[in-house]
């Protein structure tokens, strides 16, 4: 019995992944090793630059009912910068005074070269792939990088304007 996500052997039929839509898992790391492999920077204004450390979401990309993020952590110290986890969620933009507060968590459908570690002096690069996300305008799409037993994490934020001005990727790096 085959597994979900993977063709089957016998008919050529497709399992779709869970949370990918209809959209082949091939198609999908094709688009991830593409926007990795091209190494772009198509977004300049979204970062973190804190404690010795730079996170940049370099691009933000589409391909049908995915988007795709390209993240890039360098460590300017020479103290490494073990991944704990990262974590991504919808906030709202403005926090009023004694206000609940909401928060939604999104998790990706793929990630490509999850980083567990940056060693000093050291870069790394990320791709993640997520549903089609439409927030609101007066919240925000926050990406989280938590360092394991440490406090330097970093934070960015993305508004939905960034999220419609998605580049489009047609053109697929076969690996």
């Amino acid at each position: 019995m085959d597994k979900p996500g993977r063709r089957g052997k016998e008919r050529g039929q497709f399992y779709p992944c869970h949370g990918a839509g209809e959209e082949d898992p091939t198609v999908i790391a094709s688009v991830m090793y593409t926007i990795h492999r091209l190494d772009r920077r198509d977004v300049k204004h979204i970062g973190c630059h804190q404690f010795g450390m730079q996170a940049l979401l370099k691009g933000i990309y589409v391909h049908k009912d995915l988007l795709f993020f390209h993240v890039s952590l360098a460590n300017n110290s020479h103290v490494p910068f073990d991944v704990d986890f990262v974590r991504f969620k919808i906030v709202d933009k403005k926090i009023a005074k004694r206000t609940a507060q909401q928060e939604t968590y999104i998790e990706p459908v793929r990630t490509l070269n999850a980083l567990t570690r940056i060693e000093g002096k050291g870069t790394g690069r990320i791709v993640y792939a997520f549903p089609k996300i439409i927030i609101p305008d007066d919240k925000l799409l926050e990406g989280e990088i938590y360092e394991k037993g440490g406090g330097r994490h970093q934070r960015f934020y993305i508004e939905n304007s960034d999220l419609v001005d998605a580049r489009v990727m047609n053109e697929l790096i076969k690996e």
